[in-house]
């Protein structure tokens, strides 16, 4: 059963799983398409699964920024946004619309990369890592749905040298814990459910789950050619 304050919850995962440690700390943040609020909607604009909202890692090493760096990422942004589906999501709440690219993602990895000692091209190998080795689930973020006695996934992120789980509310009505947590499509067709328990939640929205079922079908280059084969499988 979970235990929970209304606004933040925290599992230890000690309990249940044994996670190897990895060299650094690093997040892969998610927001899922949708119609639940301004940012979900955002991002069903641009995909019907997911979009990148960030990526954050602990400083690596005291590399000196250089001018070069503002346009070597605009260029690199610029080429591959669309792939990692790399979008602005607050274009509805911003005074000045900002454009798909490229200002957003210069300033994410100024913030998030050049600051932490990465190059331009070291930041985006680690936006496009889809490896799974080292990543699990650390937060969720939930809207309880009180007709549908269901609390739906709107945000995912995988980190890895995790030690506990922490889930946020989503607006609307307080959470309850003890009632499904599932994530929807985007057009709401389809209801996977992720877990009754936060043990259950661990155990099965594994990033192998999410590559597959999310990553993979919006860009099966970066998955392996049998992934519709996992999907199946892996499918809830």
């Amino acid at each position: 059963m979970w235990t929970a304050s209304i606004l933040l919850l925290t599992v230890i995962l000690e309990t249940c799983c044994t996670f190897v440690t990895p060299s650094y700390k690093a997040s892969w943040f998610y927001q899922l398409a949708g119609n639940n609020d301004l940012m979900s909607h955002e991002c069903l604009q641009h995909s019907n699964y997911y979009c990148l909202s960030y990526w954050s890692g602990e400083r690596q090493k005291n590399r000196t920024s250089r001018p070069s760096d503002y346009f070597t990422m605009w260029e690199l942004a610029n080429q591959y946004y669309k792939s990692l589906n790399w979008f602005y999501l607050q274009a509805d709440l911003a005074s000045d619309p900002i454009d798909d690219c490229c200002a957003f993602q210069v300033a994410h990895y100024v913030a998030k990369g050049q600051l932490q000692g990465f190059s331009p091209s070291e930041f985006l190998a680690q936006l496009s890592d889809y490896s799974e080795a080292n990543k699990h689930l650390s937060s969720l973020s939930l809207r309880y749905y009180p007709d549908l006695c269901l609390n739906v996934i709107e945000q995912i992120e995988f980190g890895s040298n995790t030690t506990h789980l922490i889930v946020v509310q989503m607006g609307g009505a307080e959470l309850d814990l003890e009632k499904a947590t599932v994530l929807l499509s985007s057009d709401g067709s389809h209801v996977h459910i992720v877990g009754y328990s936060a043990r259950e939640v661990i155990q099965n929205l594994t990033y192998r789950w999410f590559k597959v079922n999310y990553i993979c079908k919006d860009h099966p280059e970066v998955c392996e050619p049998d992934f519709e084969d996992d999907f199946v499988r892996l499918r809830m």
